[in-house]
């Protein structure tokens, strides 16, 4: 048997897969409303988007992509525009795959364009995903991170949704497309990064703590830190922080006040002081902007 030259060069140690963090979003079949077919996307994440009829253009800074009916298309995470034909039928997954630090398992320039027919496990897979979420919340589209469910509900989706992953993984490789890898990273600083990542952003930050449970000093680890990823301990912690506030505000069914304490606030003023002076925008002119710009993914067939 001849080893894929693809795998072979990322063999990792299963204690460093360990390190990916994988999350499913949403996923849905049908038909593309009018209202969404010509849409700026900002959403954090990746998405898996087949063409079952129709055609699609995505654009991002650095090019445009045609994607017709039989393709799937990979966009590359970021902003995009992308624009669907009036018959417009797809098949889409959301979802992220990251190391520590916020690097996607599979990062390309412009989006990514294959044959269905080449890959019909992923299909396959795919359609099995978007009925076991229509299954369980019939037509909730984008909003199925707020809605309510029970931990059965989850457990179950994230079976699916592993073995999806797990054909999107391969279909990737087998297509020659070679997956980012975790550098080499001193243990101290991916300790750090790890309790980071799983922190809730709602909670108060105390490097003086972080570096204690890495057992370095607090300058020590502001130094490593940012050496490894250009950021010291409390910046990557507060990106997170602002990604979360902006992915509540773009999609989430709450209002100004609600996501500022999801976010660990407890004064909307401050939340807003904050939030400008993070982005040059109030939380509430963020938030119309992407309304006047993008909309939601549908949510009905």
């Amino acid at each position: 048997m001849v080893e894929n030259p693809t795998l072979s060069k990322t063999n990792l140690r299963m204690a460093d897969w360990s390190n990916l963090k994988s999350e499913f979003v949403w996923a849905y079949e049908g038909v593309v409303g009018a209202p969404y077919r010509n849409t700026r996307n900002h959403h954090q994440g990746q998405s898996a988007l087949l063409l079952r009829s129709g055609h699609l253009t995505i654009e991002n800074e650095n090019g445009v992509v045609r994607v017709d009916e039989g393709m799937w298309a990979f966009p590359r995470e970021g902003s995009r525009l992308q624009r669907f034909s009036d018959n417009a039928r797809v098949v889409s997954v959301h979802f992220q795959v990251y190391w520590p630090g916020n690097q996607p398992l599979f990062d390309f320039q412009t989006a990514l364009v294959f044959k269905s027919s080449d890959y019909p496990e992923l299909e396959k897979q795919s359609r099995r995903l978007c009925r076991q979420v229509d299954r369980v919340f019939p037509g909730i589209g984008a909003q199925l991170p707020w809605t309510r469910g029970s931990l059965s509900n989850y457990l179950e989706l994230q079976i699916v949704f592993t073995r999806w992953l797990n054909i999107y993984v391969n279909s990737l490789l087998a297509a020659g497309v070679t997956p980012s890898r975790l550098g080499q990273v001193d243990e101290r600083v991916l300790r750090a990064a790890q309790i980071l990542d799983d922190l809730p952003v709602d909670v108060s930050f105390d490097e003086r703590w972080l570096a204690k449970e890495v057992g370095l000093s607090a300058s020590q680890l502001d130094r490593i830190f940012g050496k490894q990823f250009d950021l010291t301990p409390r910046q990557y912690f507060e990106n997170r922080k602002l990604a979360r506030a902006k992915d509540l505000i773009r999609s989430a069914p709450l209002t100004i006040k609600q996501i500022a304490y999801e976010t660990g606030f407890r004064s909307l003023p401050y939340f807003s002081r904050w939030f400008h002076a993070k982005t040059g925008q109030s939380p509430r002119a963020f938030k119309k902007a992407v309304f006047d710009t993008e909309v939601a993914p549908p949510v009905s067939r």
